[in-house]
This record gives structure tokens, C-alpha cells and sequence, in this order.
């Protein structure tokens, strides 16, 4: 995401002040930009997904940019695709009871008159195990069929298991707990199961929210002259060398 501003009065600042006091005036001014946009930006997305601002922040970089047409603060978001390990997982077990069911059988007496007979046939349960997350807080907690919950540091190294390593490693507990499924019918292979990845959060809240972008843009556009002249006052007195 790129941050972008018009700034009035840069001409009468290089008059007024040292050019390396505007120089590093410009560049606090777009960084503070930035960190007030990722602020709110993150507010948002922690709004839709159950996410820490904390971990939106670790997977930020701001860089600024500066050329003879302009300045801009961008900020980048990277990472692999997280493990639902991060999203609250609980184990599900629940026993789910098949609906009774009845039929009747009409037979005929000696006498010449009808008797009907009903039958109930015998309930069955089944059990329904898996792991639930919670992903997206507007859709709740999910229930992802067939999974399970593992250690073993081997099985949150890699994505997939073919069978070929120890799978004592996922026994004896070592490593960080993560959640697999098996790829068919068979014990192996496995596969550690991800979700969307921290840029694909963000990218998805932006698109779908417009007011983001459009609140981050007033915000910057309101305050950006302020802090600006607060720099430059700054710098002027520490010096810009």
C-alpha cells in the first residue's frame, strides 16, 4: 500500500530552513504517515480476522521513497500463509444421533380384519471428530472435518509428510503443536494445514472495505501539514546535519 500526500509549502521551507533539515523533516513526517495508516489499517483487519496487531506489525516493512516528482512511504506486507494453529483451535468431538425412524406393516387376521403393526427401528450414533478455528470473526468458529492436532518438529517444518521421515517426532511431542490431514484413507501421508497469509488479509480487507483507503487518505491529508512544520521545528533545533 503506498501513502502518498500533497505538501504545501515546501518551497517556503527550503528558504526558510537548511536543506537537511527539510530533507529529514520530509522523511519523519511520510514515516509517521505511515505508521498512522498501518494503525488504522490494522485496526480494520483486526476487526475481520483474528489477528494481533502485534503479528500485522511483524509482518510490515515501511519504506520511503523519494524522487524529483515526489515522496511516498509504501507498506509492505509479507510472510508465509499462517498456520490454524494461530486461529484458537479446539478439538471437536461430537456423537451425532441418527433421527429414528418407523414403518408399519399391515397384515390380515383370520377373522378377515386388518391389523397394523409398527416397527422402530434402532438409533445409531457416529461420532465427529476435527478441529474448529476461528478464522474470520464474522463467520465464527469453524469446524474443519478430519482434522487433528499434532506435535512433532518435522510436521511444522514442512508442509506435506510422505511417510519417509520418523513419525516418532510426531509421538514423542517434539517440536511446536501443529494441525494436519491426511491426504486419503491411509495413516500417511499428512499435510500441516495453513490459512491465508498475513498480505492476503490485508489485500482482502482493503478491497472489500472501501471506506479504508478513504479514511487513511483524510487522515493523512489532515495532519500531514501539521506534522510537517511540528518536524522541521525539530530538526531545525537539533540540527539537520
Amino acid at each position: 500500500m503506498e501513502i502518498q500526500s500533497t505538501l504545501t509549502g515546501i518551497d517556503k521551507a527550503l528558504q526558510a530552513y537548511n536543506v537537511n533539515v527539510v530533507d529529514r523533516a520530509l522523511r519523519s513526517t511520510y514515516k509517521q504517515a505511515g505508521q498512522k495508516a498501518a494503525t488504522l489499517l490494522h485496526k480494520y483487519v483486526g476487526q475481520r480476522y483474528n489477528i494481533g496487531r502485534r503479528d500485522l506489525r511483524a509482518n510490515m516493512k515501511a519504506r520511503y521513497r523519494a524522487s524529483p516528482q515526489g515522496a511516498e512511504t509504501m507498506l509492505l506486507y509479507s510472510g508465509p500463509r499462517l498456520s490454524l494453529m494461530y486461529f484458537s483451535p479446539q478439538e471437536v468431538r461430537l456423537r451425532v444421533y441418527q433421527k429414528q425412524r418407523f414403518y408399519s406393516k399391515t397384515t390380515r387376521k383370520k377373522d378377515g380384519s386388518l391389523m397394523t403393526s409398527a416397527k422402530k427401528f434402532s438409533s445409531r450414533s457416529r461420532m465427529l471428530k476435527g478441529v474448529s478455528v476461528i478464522v474470520r470473526k464474522d463467520k465464527g468458529r469453524v469446524r474443519v472435518k478430519g482434522a487433528f492436532m499434532a506435535q512433532g518438529q518435522r510436521g511444522e517444518q514442512r508442509n506435506g509428510w510422505n511417510g519417509n521421515e520418523n513419525i516418532s517426532d510426531l509421538k514423542q511431542g517434539r517440536g511446536n503443536v501443529q494441525i494436519f490431514k491426511r491426504k486419503g484413507r491411509a495413516r500417511l501421508p499428512i499435510n500441516r494445514l495453513t490459512t491465508l497469509a498475513v498480505a492476503q488479509m490485508v489485500d482482502a480487507t482493503i478491497d472489500d472495505e472501501p471506506r479504508v483507503m478513504r479514511e487513511i487518505g483524510e487522515m493523512v491529508a489532515s495532519d500531514f501539514d501539521r506534522m510537517f512544520s511540528a518536524n522541521l521545528e525539530h530538526f531545525n533545533r537539533v540540527g539537520g546535519e
